[in-house]
């Protein structure tokens, strides 16, 4: 993998954590403290993203943060992951196989 997908998958994921808290709070309907305890994580995850931010060049950071910002990119793999971990083994290692198949496929067809 290269180092601009890493960052933003890794930036997703961070996105899709944020949303995650989010939904516990408004889906458990949490108060006070237990609120505030989401709330902190929600705040810890924006400062990782700022974190990661910095550390890339300007005009980096701001193609990958459009890129992972597009909200149906982001709700697309967080429904993957729900959906790929409903499954058992046997399951994800079709799936895995089979997303391998068509990344291999567009390699050699992009390459062409």
């Amino acid at each position: 993998m290269n180092e601009a997908l890493l960052i933003k998958q890794l930036l997703t994921h961070i996105a899709n954590a944020q949303f995650c808290a989010d939904a516990v709070i408004l889906d458990m309907n949490l108060k006070g403290g237990a609120k505030d305890k989401f709330n902190r994580i929600k705040n810890y995850l924006i400062g990782a993203e700022r974190e990661i931010s910095l550390s890339l060049s300007p005009q980096h950071s701001q193609t990958i943060r459009e890129e992972v910002m597009q909200n149906w990119e982001s709700l697309s793999f967080h429904n993957i992951n729900y959906m790929v971990m409903a499954m058992d083994d046997d399951q994800r290692r079709m799936v895995e196989e089979y997303c391998s198949q068509i990344i291999t496929n567009n390699d050699t067809t992009t390459s062409s």
